[in-house]
């Protein structure tokens, strides 16, 4: 989560379990919610993958935060020149391979990449001439998911972690683009929205087969919330619990869904 800060945001990490929550005390900061990227647990629970910045050495980039002590150990950063910039080095940053590694877009949202954390070398699983919007890594490692910005923007297409071709996923035609939610637990399916409120088409919460077919309707977002702007939804690793971010105005909520893919 998210603490609200003026130009600086702090992290705060949320027990869902007793409902208290606590600051995560560290130097990093994001300048404004548009400059934070969504925090990545790492595997074993110890520790955040962050993008921020730093006053003291004056740094950019991503860090890996332990959420007990708040320490910091830079994974991928440049120096920040000049002073207030907000320029990222990567997008949607989120670890693969048992931890071992990093996977991210480039700044210019054209390349998917992947990262050794111990010895930083790098390599490109895909890359693309279009812009793409993000991408979800498959639980079991063995497959991505994305779709485009701009052009193509109606379509789903996955793509083997290992590299290759391209392969269509899905067309919503004339909706809004849909943006992926996540895999479930299982990988063998893609959970995706479409739409937003106000919009000629619905908001919904869809899923597909990752080798494809026909989508199935999960639930209407009208249905649950009369009101607001989902920013973010995150499904657990068991596929059944759903956390949404909801915006309200000025406030922003948190909730948790219940019963979701139940039947």
């Amino acid at each position: 989560m998210f603490e609200k800060g003026g130009y600086r945001s702090g992290l705060i990490i949320y027990d869902s379990n007793t409902g208290g929550d606590r600051k995560l005390t560290t130097d990093l900061y994001g300048a404004g919610p548009d400059y934070w990227q969504q925090p990545q647990w790492s595997p074993d629970g110890k520790s955040l993958l962050v993008h921020g910045m730093t006053d003291e050495d004056k740094l950019q980039g991503l860090f890996l935060v332990d959420i007990n002590t708040g320490d910091r150990t830079p994974i991928m950063v440049k120096k920040l020149e000049p002073k207030g910039s907000r320029e990222r080095i990567s997008r949607f940053s989120v670890f693969s391979n048992g931890g071992k590694d990093i996977t991210y877009l480039s700044p210019d949202q054209k390349e998917i990449i992947t990262r050794n954390i111990a010895n930083n070398k790098e390599s490109v699983i895909y890359k693309d001439k279009d812009e793409l919007l993000q991408f979800k890594l498959s639980p079991d490692g063995s497959r991505i998911v994305f779709g485009y910005n701009f052009t193509n923007r109606y379509a789903l297409y996955t793509v083997p972690y290992s590299g290759g071709e391209k392969r269509k996923l899905l067309n919503t035609k004339d909706k809004d683009t849909p943006y992926v939610i996540s895999w479930t637990a299982d990988s063998k399916h893609i959970i995706y929205e479409v739409g937003t409120y106000g919009n000629k088409e619905p908001h919904e919460i869809l899923r597909v087969a990752a080798d494809g077919g026909e989508s199935e309707r999960i639930v209407l977002l009208e249905d649950l919330f009369s009101q607001g702007l989902v920013r973010n939804i995150e499904i657990h690793p068991d596929g059944q619990q759903v956390a949404i971010d909801l915006t309200t105005g000025q406030d922003v909520e948190v909730w948790e869904l219940e019963n979701l893919f139940k039947k």
